[in-house]
């Protein structure tokens, strides 16, 4: 697999998790592996490798965050910091 900006390799996985929230309700989410450099962006299902992603742990790729406008949300969750 590459990454889809600058079409280098990318390393490691994605493991399915589950967590059983009640008898009726299970959510589900993607967990990677502790040698993965890259994400599938949550905006357009582009995998992009960190290198490529100025916030990766966002799971959305810089394209998205610009487009959806998504700075201030992702400032107040903490996963990009102020003055980006």
């Amino acid at each position: 697999m590459e990454c889809q900006v600058c079409y280098n390799e990318v390393r490691g996985g994605m493991i399915e998790c589950e967590i059983r929230v009640t008898l009726d309700m299970t959510i589900l989410y993607r967990e990677p592996t502790a040698d993965c450099n890259w994400i599938e962006c949550d905006g357009c299902g582009l995998v992009v490798c960190f290198n490529c992603c100025r916030y990766p742990e966002s799971n959305f790729c810089d394209a998205c965050i610009a487009k959806y406008n998504l700075t201030a949300e992702l400032i107040e969750l903490g996963l990009m910091t102020e003055g980006v």
